[in-house]
């Protein structure tokens, strides 16, 4: 695509961003996140799609760098965040079995270095009545490089309120070893680039196998993005990761769709069991539950 052919794009979103947030175009996809172990259904991550009504479906990744750089990515984020408190608000009123699921929601960077971030999500989520410990926020490994204290002290504020935080694309960069040592999150998702790249050798199997122990040794739960095939479930599950996000459970899907996948499973919540390398499987309270034999783990 031509500087010129880049620029019209550009202009373009800019010229119809306002519009399409009031008149709605932006929806809510959600992709389930699976508990292998249990083969449940856990929790959602909510990601953006805009329907245009020329074009169709429009690429996150053609107006998110936009709306990054002018800006509109706080409006949109917001947006975003009040459509799943309003879901799940619809999920409870209809008693819906899976209800309860935390949805995570990504956020700018940007957002982190608002004062009043934290206030906002707070406003929101008790509009709707939603419990905070339902609701996640995703940040992106690659926003730890500058202005860390502020960082740390929104993420802090967050999760003082009740709120999950979790790590996306854990990995790409070069701070995370220095992430687990100074922020007390929730969860980390292991970048899909990992399973799919240096997870299929040798040396790079050893580097998931460390990364899922040190994170669950520091109490912190593990997601691991963009599993496709059974082999890759398969090995992350005798590592100890017990969570699954990836094309080989389910594409992002509409809310409609979501909600009919959902009803196929019987919800089961994060960290329902440890998963020690033995293949013992273990409650919370550390009682023997039974223990994982055999590649399907039947």
């Amino acid at each position: 695509m031509s500087d010129v052919s880049i620029n019209e794009v550009k202009n373009q979103i800019e010229r119809e961003m306002v519009s399409a947030l009031e008149e709605g175009q932006f929806k809510v996809f959600l992709q389930p996140k699976i508990n292998m172990v249990a083969t449940k259904l856990c929790g959602a991550e909510a990601l953006v799609r805009w329907f245009h009504p020329v074009d169709g479906m429009r690429s996150p990744a053609l107006f998110i760098p936009v709306f990054e750089q002018n800006g509109f990515i706080l409006k949109l984020d917001e947006y975003m965040f009040e459509e799943v408190c309003r879901i799940k608000a619809e999920w409870i009123r209809r008693k819906e079995k899976y209800a309860g699921i935390v949805v995570s929601v990504n956020m700018s960077r940007q957002h982190l270095h608002e004062k009043d971030f934290c206030d906002t999500l707070v406003g929101i989520a008790d509009k709707y009545g939603i419990v905070h410990n339902e609701l996640e926020i995703e940040l992106t490994e690659n926003l730890f490089v500058e202005n860390v204290n502020d960082i740390i002290d929104n993420i802090n504020r967050l999760k003082e309120h009740g709120f999950l935080v979790s790590i996306d694309d854990f990995g790409s960069g070069f701070s995370a070893l220095n992430l687990l040592k100074d922020l007390y999150v929730d969860t980390i998702k292991i970048d899909r680039g990992f399973i799919h790249g240096s997870g299929e050798t040798e040396r790079g199997k050893g580097i998931i196998r460390n990364v899922i122990a040190m994170c669950l040794d520091l109490k912190v739960d593990v997601v691991t993005e963009g599993i496709e095939t059974k082999e890759q479930v398969d090995f992350i599950t005798r590592c100890g990761c017990q969570i699954a996000q990836g094309f080989y459970y389910s594409k992002p899907l509409p809310l409609n769709e979501f909600e009919a996948f959902a009803d196929e499973y019987v919800v089961a919540a994060l960290n329902c069991y440890e998963f020690p390398m033995n293949g013992d499987l273990r409650s919370k309270d550390g009682s023997l539950e039974g223990t994982l034999v055999g590649e399907g783990f039947e």
